[in-house]
């Protein structure tokens, strides 16, 4: 920080890192109340999200009023920077919910799907909650976020069918059903809409951006929270304007503004949150806690797929906070008892 060009945002960003770290030392200590807590509440966020969400795009607006106090942005279809689709000739805003993006949203409905899918009954809320979630992400048009639920969840189905074969038996259940059911819809939605090519180059220009970064400073990077700073910097012209942005991959990101050292810790994280899961699941556990490791484990997986094309996963707050929890419960697992 005492080699920052600005101090202050370098302060912010550990002071930011100080207490997700604090945060995270909670749930590890905690990490059986906080898995319990997760599962009565993430239903009823995604429900939530979803009205408000869905309200935002037949009004092409946000709601305002009490809603403001509740997190929404004020935007409509024609704020500058906002983010729409395109769909059977019609241009749509985004749903935002109570986030800084429809993309950020969509992340964190897909994980939440994972944790509610991986409990072993399904109560009402859970069902309506998966449901919510599912149409959340779909009306959200986050491509990166319905590739990856596509692939997790033709991975799912394909895997609980080798098991039925063995047993001899198909249980049709919801969940089974509901994840067949929106796999068609995210492969005729992805199928309607098209890749903006201008969105493309600009995403390899932020990636060319900070692998140039990462071999001027290699071992500290340029510093928390300035990869738009030095993109600002070098980058001085207008077009640029909504695109000051970090790049989009969590690890580039983090190479570049933390060096590679930055990123060995950040691999370390991740090895050993993935680890202690694994250990769980192969371990001779109960069936319960095998369940609760695997969904943190697929989470978490689908943290980095999602992270490998955008950043909010280390830049946007709730997605931060879920992080942190995934991060904290993974590296719980082998301590104890989930729940």
């Amino acid at each position: 920080m005492a080699f920052s060009p600005t101090p202050l945002v370098s302060l912010f960003f550990w002071l930011r890192v100080t207490e997700l770290f604090f945060l995270g030392l909670i749930i590890f200590q905690n990490h059986s109340k906080v898995f319990s807590l997760l599962g009565k509440i993430l239903p009823w966020v995604l429900i939530w999200e979803f009205f408000l969400g869905l309200a935002q795009v037949l009004k092409s607006s946000s709601l305002g009023g009490f809603f403001w106090f509740l997190g929404e942005r004020s935007f409509n279809l024609f704020t500058p920077g906002i983010a729409r689709a395109a769909w059977r000739g019609k241009i749509l805003l985004r749903p935002y919910g109570t986030f800084s993006h429809p993309n950020s949203l969509a992340g964190f409905a897909l994980i939440s799907l994972i944790l509610i899918l991986g409990k072993e009954r399904l109560l009402r809320k859970d069902k309506l909650g998966l449901l919510a979630g599912g149409a959340l992400i779909l009306l959200s048009f986050s491509r990166t976020v319905w590739l990856t639920a596509f692939v997790l969840g033709l991975v799912f189905l394909i895997t609980r069918l080798v098991k039925a074969w063995g047993r001899k038996a198909f249980p049709l259940t919801f969940s089974y059903l509901s994840v067949i059911f929106f796999l068609l819809l995210s492969l005729y939605f992805f199928s309607q809409t098209t890749i903006d090519p201008a969105s493309f180059q600009r995403r390899k220009d932020l990636a060319e951006f900070a692998l140039t970064s990462i071999r001027q400073k290699p071992i500290f990077g340029v510093g928390g929270n300035h990869f738009i700073i030095s993109l600002a910097q070098a980058r001085p012209v207008w077009q640029w304007l909504y695109w000051l942005q970090p790049v989009h991959n969590i690890f580039l990101l983090v190479a570049s503004e933390l060096g590679l050292l930055g990123l060995l810790f950040f691999a370390f994280l991740i090895f050993k949150s993935l680890n202690s899961l694994f250990v769980i699941c192969d371990s001779p556990a109960t069936a319960e806690r095998k369940r609760q490791a695997w969904a943190l484990a697929v989470a978490l997986i689908a943290i980095l797929l999602t992270g490998l094309f955008d950043h909010y996963w280390l830049t946007l707050i709730q997605n931060q906070l879920l992080l942190v929890i995934i991060f904290s419960l993974s590296i719980a697992a082998t301590s104890d008892k989930i729940s």
